[in-house]
């Protein structure tokens, strides 16, 4: 399906394993922050692909072996959401301290903040626009994306009561003003902070290398 985005003239596409963002103008394309990502090794981003969909530039990103932010934590198990959230904020701080590129060009929806497999490595898609995604100051857009967690957090039945009531304390914090701070907070707060999650420490910031070079042709009907 194909649906208008940020209140721009920018289109989605979806399929099995990746995601697709048509722009309506080429001039709505940022070569500048394109060649930043690609040129600098941030492993918070899934790879940015440009390519021609229909005469219009397309950004593609691969989705393959991750899961949304909200199936990544109800499938890792009651105690996936403290590390989960903890390395969500992270890679928003990481991004956020480059100073070469801005959150406010992440697709901060919820289903396009992905996990992989394992549940510990983060993959965000940061969109090379001309025109930022949001048009919000810092702190509103970092408010509504606390709320935005809050809803999800509160909708979760694998969750239990006193371990619900703890992020969503934290997450609607507004004296938390920053993602390191909330990040700080969610760790601090653990009931558990010395568990493990598989092969590595709970609290390891693990994050994701980005995809190599893609290959493949978008016909008419991906």
């Amino acid at each position: 399906m194909k649906e208008e985005l940020f209140g721009t003239s920018v289109f989605e596409k979806e399929n099995k394993n990746s995601i697709i963002y048509i722009l309506d103008s080429d001039s709505m394309f940022d070569y500048t922050e394109y060649q930043i990502m690609r040129n600098q090794i941030q492993e918070e981003l899934i790879a940015c692909n440009r390519m021609k969909f229909n005469g219009k530039t397309a950004l593609v990103y691969l989705t393959n072996d991750c899961l949304p932010l909200e199936a990544a934590i109800n499938s890792g198990g009651e105690n996936a959401a403290d590390p989960i959230l903890y390395n969500v904020m992270l890679a928003f701080e990481n991004v956020e301290k480059t100073g070469f590129l801005n959150v406010d060009s992440i697709d901060f929806r919820l289903n396009r903040i992905f996990a992989d497999s394992a549940f510990r490595k983060i993959r965000l898609i940061y969109l090379p626009l001309a025109q930022r995604i949001s048009t919000e100051d810092d702190y509103e857009a970092k408010k509504r994306f606390r709320g935005m967690l809050s809803q999800m957090v509160e909708g979760m039945d694998n969750l239990a009561a006193e371990e619900k009531r703890r992020l969503l304390s934290i997450l609607r914090d507004e004296t938390l003003t920053s993602f390191r701070l909330i990040a700080e907070k969610i760790k601090n707060g653990s009931a558990s902070p010395s568990g493990h999650m598989g092969e590595r420490p709970l609290w390891e910031p693990v994050l994701c290398s980005a995809d190599g070079q893609l290959q493949m042709k978008i016909s008419k009907d991906a």
